[in-house]
């Protein structure tokens, strides 16, 4: 939580790109691959390593997520009604998206990634903003 506060800016979109930016390159990375494809064939046997990843890793990216998120909402720049699922939905959209798509080729390079994470959270943004 520490690394995400620190790249936390009053620039509500640079600071959502730096964060889904930062979660795909750890993703991403070969320690972050090799936990995924533990995770991914070990999950069934046992359930418990899936929730423990969950909880260390996207976990407490969510609740800074939601801080952050609630936050904004209380200024009155934002409109969250669940402010959990909110910031779940964000990294599912952000992150898992073009993680998978690096993963699979279809996301070919970081200037794609770039784009897609810019795209993605102007989309997220633009589907909380108050009206």
């Amino acid at each position: 939580i520490e690394h995400l506060r620190a790249l936390e800016t009053d620039d509500l979109e640079a600071t959502l790109v730096a964060v889904a930016r930062v979660r795909v390159e750890s993703f991403l990375s070969p320690s972050g691959m090799r936990m995924q494809r533990v995770i991914n064939a070990e999950s069934y046997r046992f359930p418990e390593l899936l929730m423990l990843y969950y909880v260390q890793s996207t976990g407490s990216t969510v609740k800074f997520l939601t801080d952050l998120l609630l936050r904004h909402a209380e200024r009155g720049d934002l409109v969250v009604e669940r402010p959990e699922a909110t910031a779940a939905i964000f990294l599912s959209m952000a992150v898992g998206a073009p993680g998978r798509g690096m993963l699979t080729g279809n996301l070919q390079n970081a200037e794609n990634l770039d784009d897609y994470i810019a795209f993605t959270v102007r989309l997220f943004l633009n589907g909380i903003k108050r009206r």
